[in-house]
């Protein structure tokens, strides 16, 4: 049952003075969209298509995760030079500019093409609107219809608003909407939402259906299974990465050997020189999988190094 209907939409912002501040033509960008996902493979091709366009002058460093903080963190960065551009959701780009609160009332769009056709109405004005406060829009993105997602079934609106809802912490508007319609609207950061609803704090959240591994405490398990985990098992691991669908990246590494025989009489000496990883290649060699750390590197080729060897044989 879609009880929630709002677009969550992602949007490319860039600081008019970005360019200039950032530092040997490196853009930093944040976002908070998980490394790996569709949406981040999305932009490291754009990063890719930058730097081939510009013949390398031009380099984007993409900062996934939240790892530079919440949205409105993001955009004060983005204001005094700290991050040059930022992948934003609603809550991002309302902190510019209120005009886009109107792509999150709920069940205010009916269809993609509907939202489509006032996107392309609306955005010559959402630019303007953008960069007469220092910002340049330069893509839409969309990441589905929101859901909730809630730790106990929900069948009813009744229901729904005897739990606590996450909204965004500094989204004032949003919270007081949501009181005024009877919910009980709980504001955090979005880096907050995993504890929260780990410990209780909120039980709702609103969001379109994103991947991602979390290891699930028996107590979490039992409201949705009525039952406790087999075995008296503590937790258990969810993949919720469909197996064979994504893989770390190949490891290539290129030994070199050069030797040299040198003959005496009877006796024969061979020199060698060895040289290890001889593009010094720091490709991944194992990575976390636990959801609080996922994909982070827990190990990486050792880095380029020589070995002086002789052999004497008599």
């Amino acid at each position: 049952m879609r009880l929630l209907a709002a677009l969550f939409a992602l949007a490319l912002v860039l600081p008019v003075e970005a360019l200039a501040q950032a530092s040997g033509n490196v853009v930093k960008l944040a976002t908070l969209v998980p490394d790996g996902s569709v949406w981040d493979k999305a932009l490291k091709s754009m990063g890719a298509d930058w730097s081939t366009a510009t013949q390398g002058r031009v380099t984007l460093r993409i900062y996934p995760g939240g790892v530079t903080g919440d949205e409105p963190d993001v955009v004060r960065k983005m204001r005094i030079g700290q991050i040059h551009a930022a992948a934003l959701t609603l809550t991002g780009l309302t902190e510019i500019d209120e005009s886009f609160r109107v792509f999150g009332i709920p069940m205010f769009f009916s269809s993609y093409p509907e939202l489509f056709q006032v996107i392309d109405r609306m955005e010559p004005e959402l630019k303007k609107r953008l960069e007469a406060k220092g910002f340049v829009l330069l893509n839409w993105g969309h990441g589905g219809w929101v859901h909730f997602f809630t730790r106990t079934p929900v069948r009813t609106v009744d229901e729904l608003k005897k739990l606590k809802i996450f909204v965004w912490a500094g989204d004032d508007i949003a919270v007081q909407m949501w009181k005024a319609q009877g919910f009980n609207p709980v504001a955090l950061a979005a880096t907050d939402i995993l504890p929260a609803l780990q410990t209780g704090m909120i039980d709702a959240l609103p969001s379109p259906p994103l991947a991602a591994n979390l290891v699930v405490p028996n107590a979490t398990v039992r409201q949705s299974l009525g039952r406790d985990l087999a075995g008296g098992a503590q937790n258990i691991t969810v993949n919720i990465v469909d197996p064979g669908t994504m893989y770390g990246d190949r490891l290539n590494q290129l030994d070199l050997r050069f030797s040299k025989l040198l003959n005496w009489g009877r006796r024969r000496t061979s020199v060698n020189v060895d040289v290890y990883n001889a593009l010094n290649s720091n490709a991944v060699q194992t990575e976390s999988n636990v959801y609080s750390t996922w994909r982070r590197p827990q190990s990486i080729l050792v880095p380029r190094f020589a070995k002086i060897s002789a052999q004497l044989d008599f």
